[in-house]
């Protein structure tokens, strides 16, 4: 729903799919029939996906720069969001941290955000009609951030 690439952190919003969403191991190709573990009802857990995701992002790094050890400085932190209101304040705090920061005057000027790909009208994996939803249009959506542009 919303990402951050900042210098030293990153901040990434996913919605988790319901269990009953998640596809098997079977129906995602993800192992061959031969497999000796090969559980065909099995279901991938997010979190383990995540862990399996930054261990090989930092293999791949720390071989890229002959390095060894952890990459990231803090284990990844996981919150449930369970309203609306806190999803909106989440997606601001995402989108606004590169200006708190100081990396960027605005939301809009931080090329390594999901804001843009929220208001443009490109193609996006960023479930932008649900993003936008929440704050109810793409004008209320500006009005979050204080931006007040005409035409939009």
């Amino acid at each position: 729903l919303a990402y951050c690439l900042m210098s030293n952190h990153f901040h990434l919003l996913i919605r988790v799919k319901n269990d009953d969403e998640i596809r098997t191991f079977d129906e995602l190709k993800m192992f061959t029939k031969n497999d000796a573990n090969h559980d065909p009802l099995k279901k991938p857990v997010p979190s383990n996906q995540f862990q399996h995701l930054f261990l090989t992002h930092t293999k791949k790094i720390n071989s890229a720069y002959i390095r060894t050890g952890s990459l990231f400085e803090h284990p990844f932190e996981r919150r449930i969001i369970e309203n609306e209101n806190y999803l909106r304040d989440c997606i601001v705090y995402i989108h606004n941290n590169p200006v708190k920061d100081g990396y960027a005057v605005s939301a809009a000027e931080y090329k390594w955000s999901s804001y843009n790909a929220i208001i443009s009208d490109k193609p996006t994996l960023i479930k932008r009609e649900h993003v936008l939803n929440l704050f109810g249009d793409l004008e209320k959506f500006h009005y979050f951030y204080g931006v007040f542009e005409k035409n939009v």
